[in-house]
């Protein structure tokens, strides 16, 4: 998927998948672990509505 390919609508759907999920769940369901620093590799973290995740 191309960056141009995601929408606002796309990543508050994926936000609130997050918010209901919760955020082991949702990274467990993903095959991501939680970001625990930047040594690890590239952490992006994106603030949506004041909350951070990762």
């Amino acid at each position: 998927m191309a960056l141009t390919e995601i929408t606002c609508e796309a990543v508050l759907k994926a936000f609130t998948e997050y918010q209901e999920r919760g955020r082991e769940k949702f990274l467990s369901h993903y095959g991501y672990r939680e970001a625990r620093s930047e040594d690890e590799g590239i952490v992006i973290f994106l603030g949506v509505l004041g909350q951070v995740c990762d």
